[in-house]
């Protein structure tokens, strides 16, 4: 198994929890500090069809990418627009298609991936598990692209 010389994200996990799930999330931040409290108005996320990423994980079976606006007037009272996907053995690469983003049901204040993703702040990418066993892995994350 060869990785990249050179990741974007190395992340090492343990997921050992006393009740049904658990999660750990390496947190990718869309712009600088400086740069969001300006507004998000250089970069339009919204205008690409795609995130595109390459993956290795270990000790999990799926990834969940999820898209998040701070400071930007986007008010979010629960999960953030995502998307959940199966991971393949080895280093591969992923296409999350951004018109797919959706919140989880318990969420009662919606947003709009669209409306997020012109005031897009960070990407959160983590692994969980369901009822799981402690367990632990590694997850390397590398060349995040939008595209269209």
């Amino acid at each position: 198994m060869k990785l990249p010389k050179s990741s974007l994200l190395f992340c090492c996990f343990s997921l050992s929890v006393l009740f049904t799930g658990g999660s750990t999330t390496p947190v990718l931040s869309a712009m600088s500090g400086r740069e969001s409290a300006q507004g998000a108005d250089k970069f339009i996320y919204a205008d690409y069809k795609y995130l595109t990423l390459q993956l290795y994980v270990t000790g999990v079976t799926s990834v969940t990418v999820e898209f998040i606006s701070k400071g930007q007037g986007i008010r979010i009272d629960g999960a953030s627009p995502q998307m959940s996907f199966k991971v393949s053995k080895g280093f591969n690469t992923y296409k999350v298609p951004l018109n797919s983003l959706t919140q989880p049901s318990y969420v009662e204040t919606r947003v709009k991936p669209i409306d997020l993703l012109k005031k897009l702040t960070q990407v959160n990418i983590s692994v969980a598990c369901n009822q799981c066993v402690p367990i632990s892995g590694t997850v390397v994350i590398d060349n995040l692209i939008f595209q269209n």
